[in-house]
């Protein structure tokens, strides 16, 4: 069980470092995308997603 939550804390962890850096990218707040990565990883996944696709269909 506690193998679990480690696995777990790290995997919020480093999606919150990627988020992170894709707002550092994209000139959007730092700290609250990775806040955003690390606590609410499916959702944050899912808004950078859709932001990708929708900079492919646009251009």
């Amino acid at each position: 069980m506690e193998n679990e939550f480690a696995t777990l804390g790290l995997t919020g962890f480093c999606f919150g470092v990627f988020c992170a850096y894709w707002a550092k990218e994209t000139s959007r707040d730092i700290l609250m995308w990775f806040l955003l990565g690390m606590f609410l990883t499916p959702f944050a996944g899912l808004f950078i997603l859709s932001k990708l696709f929708s900079k492919k269909e646009s251009t």
